[in-house]
């Protein structure tokens, strides 16, 4: 019940948005390759699953934090994305509301 850490995020676009609610994480990555149509990201830094395939992750290939971005996951920079994955680890709550 305690903020630990904060940080600005950007989530999914409106054609691809980040699902709502509480969730957990199931599956983690020190790196991936992401695609899918239209994109492919090789080494996708910090990669959390917690619900399908959405996921809180690293991004390199934008600065536009604050802003819709993605397609559903949450970007945030590699340095808080680092943070959050040495931090959390399997069956941490994940809050996901607007």
């Amino acid at each position: 019940g305690v903020l630990v850490f904060s940080t600005i995020v950007s989530t999914g676009l409106p054609s691809t948005p980040t699902v709502t609610g509480e969730f957990t994480i199931y599956h983690r990555l020190r790196s991936q390759t992401m695609s899918g149509p239209g994109y492919y990201l090789p080494n996708v830094e910090y990669v959390q699953y917690f619900y399908q395939g959405y996921a809180l992750h690293g991004t390199y290939w934008h600065e536009n934090f604050g802003e819709p971005m993605s397609h559903g996951c949450v970007n945030m920079t590699n340095s808080d994305a680092q943070w959050f994955y040495e931090w959390a680890d399997y069956g941490t709550p994940v809050l996901v509301q607007y």
